[in-house]
């Protein structure tokens, strides 16, 4: 009897779902919170069998009804009345005040409730991110069940909502007012028990009376919500009410199946009203951007649901804008291509009943609201049409604008060939997708990928990003930080010396600069899930009301773009290849001193060039900006390897034409008779003839003699050490310079007269010679009768040395070379490697270089015998002459470096060197007397 009697009341209470003042079609007229109130109470009373007042004014302690909420309620919740009591952010404040969560709001600053419930719980706001699922829950059976002062511990049931978790107990301890307590905060929120299953039952017959209103149940709280959903505030015709359900979370590790977690969290469910429950037309977002760039394609997808069982066709309408006012092109699609009009919605025995309408813009530089409607003309009549309307403000779409670039700069020093650099990309914060859960919950992880572009390949070489996997991810916003890897190559700047090609660059001191991005942006989208439980009632024919309840589950997808922006970076670099020329060493081009009464000369001149390849050393640069692989370069110009170049030119008299004839001379002024004092020549005893320096008769002998020197020492550079045509060529210059001279008349074998060199004379009647001068040189080294009378005899010596050099920059370089090269003291360029670490070497496998000193002792000796030598007896008296010069050298005519010198001066020996012979008779004067 008691279950017939059950099933009856049941009936009874279904089939008087809507109170009998009202149509289908409309809804009533609530306009103050008083009526709202008025009417929650009633609908209770008459329809659930409420027993007095359950609503008022104010809460049981005494906080103000939130007239607002009470009379049209929010977006959230349909636009209908919702009781709220008290102040919003105190209602936070209570809610976060012993759990884990400390949050007072999220970070869309949606606060964690919007007040309190009649009897003082906080209210769960909708709109508050709570966590995602990520673990096994294990939830609460009959929560509003605590342990007591009395009774301290109780066995609690745990329903978890995964079969391979085994733990379905745990004990709860009796702990109030503790923080992270599970008892004080399930405590805190379970303060009334007029609505628990035993109340429910004792009310309408049925405790599972509410289950069809509760919105978003996971799956294995489906068949029996009542034993663990907590209603803190039941739901009426047109208001909602509000529940709550508690859950430890598996464990954290492989374990997560067997060992408890203390840990206790919530999830509020809500009520939806009964007016919500009966046929409708339900226009949802089926696909929704959250955000988008300015230029990139939006698409936005609306799914119309219908109830009724035929098909419907009513009125629907699209409003697409720009939040700036500017036109937006919009291109319509699915069920319909225009913007507004007609629809023939299937009904749920003709076909799916449902249509799909799209639309398609691109982005303008813009928020974007969308707005959509459906049955504005409420033509079939519904018992809501909250759910008719559609609009995404103000949370979307959302213009994503970029992040101002973020500017780096890396420089290539002079000598580094490359450069690698590693980042974090937008200063190491990478960028971030953020997506609004339209209703209901999250049925899939949100995938799509983080897109980082090079947007200058032949700058950004060997580019990678790191840490940028795709995106699958539970965590709300995404996140992606990836590290950026790429190198900077000279080549990129037109600049190749390691492949022979070297950049004319003007001012070092300036870089080349190149600048380029790596752009990032991307999409990421993710699906949603909602449950709707929709209630109709018909009469069947027999008059009899029957109410049918059916719950709608819906997906949908929204969409939202990462932060775009740019990293902006800027290249530069540093480029100098050296100088066309060095500047050449300060070198002496003179002779010291060049004239005629200076016996020893020195000179001075630029030793000819040798072209030498040079190399410089670069290297690459890694990340940490150590230099590495140091690499042997060629230089843009050949180097002249020059130094100063000397020589010594020291001429000596060893025994000149007058000490050879000193003592002849001396023998006869004194009139010596002994033959032997008279060694060389055979001066006149007659007094009279003393007068003159130097007399004789004709017929006696007259040997040419004097012995001279000259020392020729020359310093030169060249890449041999073997003797130089150099040095060679300036000895026989002096060599030729030597002459001695006279035009005393001689006698040959033959008893020809003839002249020194040998040269038969002519005469003057038929017996007088005509004198003529001879001379002894290098050409003419033989006299009279062929005898070699000049003899020249020479000594030669080389030392010779290596100026080393080197391709290295550990090696040895002479000195010398620096001051030819770039990059030294030496050169005056220091300034070259200090401010632009340029160096230069000589490349291996070039010529060496050799410092070549060389000494010739040339001797030039006339008549070393001592051979006598006849005048003839016919020679005329008169004055002659005998004579040894030293001429000058004119070397502007050779091939050699010194012949920047042109003419050097010989040297003036005369006053020793020349003698005035005078004849006065013959030997025959003296055999006659």
């Amino acid at each position: 009897m008691k279950r017939i009697v059950a099933v009856v009341l049941i009936l009874v209470c279904m089939s008087q779902l809507v109170p009998p003042s009202f149509a289908l079609d409309e809804q009533p007229d609530i306009s103050t919170p008083e009526e709202a109130i008025q009417f929650a109470n009633q609908y209770m009373n008459d329809y659930m069998n409420y027993k007095g007042t359950y609503f008022h004014m104010t809460s049981k302690k005494g906080k103000p009804l939130n007239k607002e909420l009470a009379v049209k309620g929010n977006s959230a919740f349909n636009n209908l009345p919702i009781f709220v009591y008290g102040d919003a952010r105190a209602g936070a404040i209570e809610g976060t005040k012993y759990g884990n969560d400390k949050r007072v709001e999220d970070s869309n600053n949606e606060l964690r409730a919007i007040g309190f419930s009649y009897t003082d719980e906080p209210y769960p706001n909708p709109k508050f991110h709570i966590d995602n699922i990520t673990y096994v829950r294990r939830w609460i059976k009959n929560p509003w069940i605590l342990p007591t002062q009395e009774s301290k511990q109780i066995k609690k049931e745990l329903l978890p909502d995964n079969s391979r978790d085994k733990h379905t107990t745990q004990w709860l301890e009796y702990t109030p007012n503790q923080d992270s307590s599970s008892y004080s905060v399930m405590n805190q929120w379970v303060q009334d028990k007029a609505f628990i299953p035993d109340s429910i039952q004792r009310m309408t017959g049925d405790p599972k009376f509410f289950n069809k209103n509760i919105e978003g149940l996971p799956k294995v709280l489906m068949d029996n919500p009542q034993d663990y959903v907590y209603m803190i505030q039941p739901p009426t015709y047109y208001s909602w009410g509000v529940g709550i359900a508690f859950y430890y979370y598996g464990g954290t590790g492989s374990d997560n199946m067997e060992k408890p977690n203390n840990y206790l969290y919530y999830q509020y469910f809500r009520y939806k009203p009964f007016s919500l429950l009966a046929d409708d037309l339900m226009a949802r977002f089926e696909k929704l951007p959250t955000s988008a760039t300015a230029g990139e394609p939006v698409s936005v997808a609306v799914t119309v649901n219908s109830t009724f069982k035929e098909n419907q066709k009513t009125d629907y309408k699209w409003s697409i804008k720009a939040k700036d006012g500017s036109p937006l092109e919009v291109v319509y699609s699915g069920h319909s291509s225009k913007e507004n009009g007609e629809i023939t919605i299937p009904g749920k025995e003709k076909g799916k009943g449902e249509v799909v309408l799209q639309a398609s813009f691109t982005m303008p530089e813009s928020d974007v609201s969308v707005a959509f409607s459906v049955n504005d003309k409420k033509k079939p009549a519904e018992l809501s049409f909250g759910n008719n309307k559609l609009n995404s403000s103000p949370d979307a779409i959302k213009l994503m604008k970029p992040t101002p670039p973020n500017k780096k700069q890396y420089d290539l020093d002079y000598n580094v060939l490359s450069k690698k650099a590693e980042f974090g990309l937008n200063k190491g914060q990478g960028s971030s997708a953020a997506l609004m859960l339209p209703r209901g919950y999250w049925s899939s992880n949100a995938t799509g990928s983080f897109n980082v572009t090079n947007r200058v390949p032949d700058l950004f070489r060997d580019f990678q990003v790191q840490n940028n996997p795709p995106v699958n991810d539970s965590a709300n916003p995404v996140v992606r930080k990836p590290m950026i890897q790429l190198t900077l190559k000279r080549p990129d700047f037109g600049d190749h010396p390691a492949n022979n090609q070297w950049l004319e660059w003007a001012n070092p001191y300036a870089p080349k600069s190149r600048t380029g991005q790596i752009a990032f942006n991307g999409e990421i989208s993710r699906d949603y899930k909602w449950t709707e439980t929709i209630c109709s009632t018909y009469t069947d024919e027999e008059g009899e009301e029957h109410t049918t309840c059916h719950d709608y589950t819906h997906s949908g997808s929204t969409s939202g773009s990462f932060v775009p922006g740019a990293d902006e970076l800027t290249a530069r670099a540093f480029i100098y290849n050296g100088m066309d020329k060095v500047p050449e060493p300060q070198m002496d081009n003179k002779v010291v001193p060049n004239s005629t009464t200076a016996a020893k000369k020195q000179l001075w001149w630029k030793n000819e060039p040798y072209p030498y390849k040079v190399v410089r050393w670069m290297a690459h640069e890694d990340a940490s900006g150590q230099l590495y692989d140091w690499a042997q370069v060629n230089g843009k110009y050949e180097r002249e390897f020059t130094h100063q170049a000397k020589g010594e030119i020291a001429w000596k008299v060893n025994t000149s034409i007058k000490q050879a004839y000193q003592q002849s001379r001396e023998a006869a002024r004194k009139k010596k008779s002994t033959k032997n004092e008279y060694d060389h020549a055979v001066f006149a005893t007659d007094k009279e003839l003393q007068k003159h320096a130097y007399p004789i008769k004709s017929g006696y002998y007259f040997n040419p003699e004097g012995k001279y020197t000259v020392r020729v020492e020359t310093t030169t550079y060249k890449q041999s050490d073997s003797p130089t045509k150099d040095h060679q060529d300036l000895v026989e210059a002096l060599v030729r310079s030597f002459n001695y001279e006279t035009n005393l008349v001689y006698i040959n074998q033959a008893g020809q007269a003839v002249n020194l060199n040998g040269e038969v004379l002519s005469k003057r009647g038929s017996s007088i010679p005509i004198a003529k001068a001879g001379q002894l040189n290098h050409n003419k080294t033989a006299g009279v009768n062929g005898t070699k009378l000049l003899h020249i005899e020479k000594k030669f010596d080389l030392k010779s040395k290596e100026i080393p050099y080197t391709h290295t920059s550990t090696g040895f370089m002479h000195a010398f070379w620096k001051m030819v090269l770039e990059g030294y003291a030496e050169s005056s360029t220091q300034g070259k490697m200090d401010n632009f670490k340029y160096r230069e070497y000589v490349k291996a496998g070039q010529k060496k270089i050799y410092e070549l000193t060389e000494v010739t002792e040339v001797t030039f000796e006339l008549n070393p015998s001592h051979q006598k030598l006849y005048t003839h007896a016919n020679m005329p008296n008169g004055e002659y002459y005998v004579k040894t010069t030293i001429g000058d050298i004119n070397l502007s005519g050779t091939s050699h470096a010194y012949k920047s010198l042109g003419k050097i001066q010989g040297v003036d020996i005369r006053d020793e060197n020349t003698i005035k012979v005078t004849v006065v008779g013959s030997m025959y004067d003296d055999l006659n007397n």
